[in-house]
């Protein structure tokens, strides 16, 4: 059969199977006509969605929230709960004491917290300080916001960071204000048995002469003039000043000779915690045994110990052990190693225990911005860094 044979039959239909194909034609002609019909009366018809969109604005409203209500968290509630039945009074939280702080509201471990903040030195300068203290939760410093007696925002410009400035010179260390008085006058004294105005009279400070006090009171004493360079405090200057006149009776010495020696256990040794290895820290024993490595790191990892308050912010030491030798430790002096913050990069930052990765990003976005530190007092007059960190960075910070 040729091609043209077999295309003809297969275009050739019978008569049932030409009427079965007008039957779908007509169908498929009268659903085009019926779609038509149907989409052009839905364009020319009005429907009305009044009463479903009053639906939708009824469902909308149900789910704002009602007017003068705010969601209030389970801590947030027991908090204004605790502070209901509360009278609050004006306070400065850099002299509030104990009970002032638990009638204010403060759990113990708050208290805890504020006191070892201020027994290192450190000092709340604004209402914006004290939010920033460990432990204070935001509903309850809004709260005691209005009763902090400091100012909201503190002047660092005209304050600190003027008072840097006048006192700078030509990158030399500023002289700071209280260090050395102008009256003072020296004079033959035996350093055991003077009084607190006397120390005073010899240009010490008021805190360096509390210093003194408590280290002879807890049964501390002076066996050599060399002894009052190794209080905590005690500049090398005032120390040359008056070592000529320190005047220690032999017959101190003679007393302390004559009394029987007896073994001093490991914990009553004077330890220099800024030349121990950590050996040498953990075969005195006791609370040295158990601490050593982890303040022999520290130590290594802030650049030395300015302080032996310190201690208590190496991870694991109590305050209880550590109060028991505090009478023996000794910070043998070290210069310190100080972080070059115009040079440092940000994992250098980073890197030293009292900074957080994002201080260092803070520190290194503004030095981009702004060029280089003039001085380290800026990183706290721009509040690039809280106070607390701060106190505790600066003697380890250097803008040269």
């Amino acid at each position: 059969m040729s091609r043209k044979e077999e295309l003809k039959e297969l275009l050739t239909f019978s008569r049932g199977e030409k009427r079965g194909i007008i039957v779908l034609l007509i169908i498929i002609v009268l659903v085009i006509i019926v779609n038509l019909a149907t989409d052009f009366k839905a364009r020319n018809q009005n429907v009305d969605f009044s009463k479903f969109e009053q639906e939708i604005d009824s469902f909308q409203a149900s789910l704002k929230a009602r007017e003068g209500e705010t969601y209030v968290n389970r801590l947030d509630k027991y908090i204004i709960e605790r502070y209901d039945s509360l009278t609050l009074f004006k306070f400065n939280p850099n002299t509030t004491s104990d009970a002032d702080w638990l009638k204010l509201g403060l759990t113990d471990k708050q208290i805890s917290t504020i006191k070892n903040y201020l027994t290192k030195g450190g000092k709340f300068y604004d209402k914006d300080d004290f939010r920033k203290m460990y432990g204070i939760r935001t509903k309850q410093f809004d709260i005691l916001k209005p009763y902090i007696d400091l100012p909201d925002k503190t002047n660092y410009a005209s304050t600190d960071y003027e008072h840097f400035n006048k006192n700078y010179d030509y990158g030399k260390k500023p002289k700071k204000s209280g260090d050395i008085p102008d009256d003072f006058e020296v004079f033959p004294f035996n350093p055991n048995d003077i009084s607190d105005s006397e120390w005073l009279k010899l240009g010490f400070t008021e805190k360096q002469t509390g210093t003194i006090r408590n280290y002879l009171n807890k049964g501390g004493k002076f066996r050599k003039p060399e002894d009052l360079q190794k209080i905590y405090g005690i500049k090398e200057t005032q120390y040359e000043r008056v070592k000529d006149y320190i005047q220690i009776p032999k017959t101190d010495d003679k007393k302390e000779n004559s009394t029987p020696k007896t073994e001093e256990s490991p914990e009553r040794k004077m330890v220099d915690i800024n030349t121990l290895s950590a050996e040498e820290f953990v075969a005195l024993g006791g609370f040295w045994k158990y601490n050593g490595v982890k303040i022999a790191k520290f130590r290594n990892d802030i650049g030395g110990f300015h302080s032996k308050e310190q201690l208590l912010d190496v991870y694991g030491v109590k305050v209880e052990y550590y109060e028991r030798v505090s009478d023996n430790i000794i910070v043998g002096k070290v210069e310190l190693k100080q972080i070059r913050i115009n040079f440092a990069d940000e994992k250098e930052l980073a890197a030293h225990p009292y900074l957080e990765i994002h201080n260092a990003k803070d520190i290194i976005e503004f030095r981009d911005k702004h060029g280089n530190f003039t001085n380290i007092n800026i990183l706290r007059e721009k509040k690039i860094l809280s106070q607390i960190t701060f106190d505790k960075l600066k003697p380890y910070l250097t803008a040269k």
